[in-house]
């Protein structure tokens, strides 16, 4: 029979846990970036008859991106010396003589060594913090011995690869980030599209809760609160208040929000400026905030239950402005600040021009020349040319043109002419010049001399929003009296007015004809008659004779070559 004599070693287990700030055990569940919680180790009891412990060290390699709070971790492990490395992220506890003796005191007995305590914070979105400790006695060699603990896990949410597709089986790798969209009248998706002016965004933006489905954070995190913000373009676009509303992923009103409209970050409490400072979002100029007035409840009905919740910002584009605007959100979630996509939008510089011709084609333009009296000509209305890819579908396109009817007489005559080439749905083509006037309709108001031509809604229904689009028209006009007169024309697409420059024509008074003076006829000049007495009788009477005496000589003579 052989007889083996073993020496047996007991050694302890050490066992690890993690919880959030209010002690609620959150081992492998997801919680809150910058939530305090707290990995905690809780050895057994050192066995009775156990060795003399000259030195007992707790070791812990921090996971990356869990940032130590060095001070609450010292307070909370007083018997021990804290010393920790913040470029490694190592913490090691090293326990004082006190703990030492209290060891050592009655080592026929089992210790019960207490907890340790590591308090902090996770500082990345859509990460895992696995963390094991490590108990080394007498420095672990052949007089003592290491213990490794089990390891623990908590995650913060967020898409760890944005490449990959969501999984719809674990929500809370899904993207924790708002995001913004802009959408036309008819909910058609209009990101960096082409917005005419004074136009409508039906920007819809996401509140997105779902990644924070099922949420351990404690109270602490809770209390930083939860807020949403608007940061719209305020020289670009007026907001459309009265409309707005906020709705969650059932369509049911929200509630338990308040709305502030931030024209000026002074007029905000200190609460709530600080609040935007810690989260580290930055909005710019005026922007619309949405504050959970009640942290907790909100926090029960619509993140831990992961309910995204959706904002109806429609927003119109402000008179005279051109050119890019964009629009994007925050979403503050546990204090921590999140942006949205930026959604970009463009105005283009529309311009109408006038001209005046006498006959459509001839390129002389008589703005500023002579209109004969009676003469036909055409006001040329040359309409607003709008760019491909278009956000907005065509509802209107008209010509508005208020003639001095003193000067001219619309002949009702008229037409409309394709600008461009215009791409329709079907895929077809209008190609430039071709005549459009099937697809007008004319009003014509005689007492007001106003003449309106407009595009007919079933002909821009057809217009394809990806090509671009202009329509000209031309009105004839009979010049009916004399002066100058000037005309100018409004061209309406989608309510917005565009003015044309004026033209300005003459017409001469007609030259009168002047008539022929006649040629006044010769006339005999009178005998003078005798002033007075028998002198001038006599005379008279003498001249009288004579003359008779010699018609009779010629007459008698005259008869005389006859016979």
């Amino acid at each position: 029979v052989h007889v083996h004599d073993y020496k047996l070693s007991t050694r302890p287990q050490i066992a690890k846990a993690v919880e959030n700030a209010d002690k609620v055990n959150v081992n492998g569940q997801y919680v809150a970036k910058n939530s305090l919680n707290r990995f905690a180790l809780q050895p057994e009891a050192l066995p009775a008859n156990r060795t003399t412990y000259t030195k007992l060290v707790f070791n812990d390699n921090l996971p990356s991106g869990f940032k130590l709070d060095v001070e609450k971790t010292k307070e909370a492990n007083k018997g021990y010396d804290v010393s920790y490395n913040e470029k490694t992220n190592f913490l090691s506890f090293t326990a004082k003589k006190e703990i030492l003796d209290a060891v050592n005191k009655e080592r026929a007995k089992e210790y019960q060594l207490g907890a340790l305590s590591v308090w902090g914070r996770p500082q990345n979105d859509a990460a895992d913090y696995e963390n094991v400790f490590e108990m080394v006695v007498n420095g672990g060699g052949s007089n003592g011995y290491v213990r490794k603990s089990n390891k623990v896990l908590i995650h913060t949410p967020g898409k760890q690869d944005p490449n990959k597709p969501n999984d719809p089986k674990n929500p809370n790798r899904d993207p924790l980030r708002p995001e913004k969209h802009n959408y036309n009248e008819q909910g058609k998706l209009v990101d960096g599209k082409e917005m005419l002016p004074e136009g409508i965004n039906y920007y819809v933006s996401k509140w997105t809760n779902r990644p924070n489905k099922n949420d351990k954070s404690g109270k602490e995190a809770i209390a930083k609160g939860f807020a949403y913000i608007e940061d719209y373009q305020d020289d670009a676009v007026t907001p459309l208040e009265s409309r707005f509303q906020v709705k969650d992923s059932e369509g049911k009103a929200v509630n338990g929000l308040k709305m502030y409209h931030v024209l000026d970050r002074k007029t905000l409490s200190k609460a709530l400026n600080d609040m935007i400072d810690r989260s580290g979002i930055s909005p710019k100029g005026a922007f619309y905030m949405w504050v959970a007035e009640k942290p907790e409840e909100f926090y029960k009905a619509y993140v831990q239950t992961g309910m995204d919740l959706y904002f109806h910002t429609p927003m119109q584009n402000k008179k005279g402005f051109t050119g890019k605007y964009t629009n994007q959100t925050f979403q503050v979630q546990f204090g921590n600040g999140y942006y949205s996509n930026v959604v970009v939008n463009h105005v283009p510089e529309l311009k109408v021009q006038k001209q005046v011709y006498n006959k459509l084609g001839d390129g002389q333009n008589l703005d500023g020349k002579l209109i004969k009296l009676g003469d036909k000509f055409y006001y040329y209305l040359d309409g607003a040319k709008l760019p491909s890819d278009r956000g907005e579908a065509l509802k209107e396109y008209r010509f508005f043109d208020d003639f001095d009817q003193k000067g001219d007489e619309f002949t009702g005559e008229y037409k409309a002419i394709a600008g461009v080439d215009i791409k329709l749905k079907d895929g077809s083509v209008i190609k430039a010049g071709t005549d459009l006037s099937q697809y007008a309709e004319l009003k014509y108001d005689k007492a007001k001399g106003i003449v309106e031509i407009s595009m007919k809604q079933d002909f821009l229904d057809k217009v394809d929003n990806a090509s671009e689009f202009d329509v000209n028209a031309a009105i004839q006009m009979k010049r009916i009296s004399a002066g100058t007169f000037e005309n100018t024309y409004k061209n309406v697409v989608n309510g917005h007015e565009l003015v044309s420059n004026t033209v300005k024509t003459s017409t001469p008074e007609p030259e009168k004809p002047q008539p022929k003076k006649p040629t006044p006829a010769p006339t005999a000049q009178k005998p003078t008659l005798p002033q007075t007495g028998e002198h001038s009788s006599t005379g008279l009477v003498a001249l009288g004779l004579s003359m008779l005496a010699g018609f009779g000589f010629f007459g008698l003579k005259k008869r005389k070559e006859n016979q």
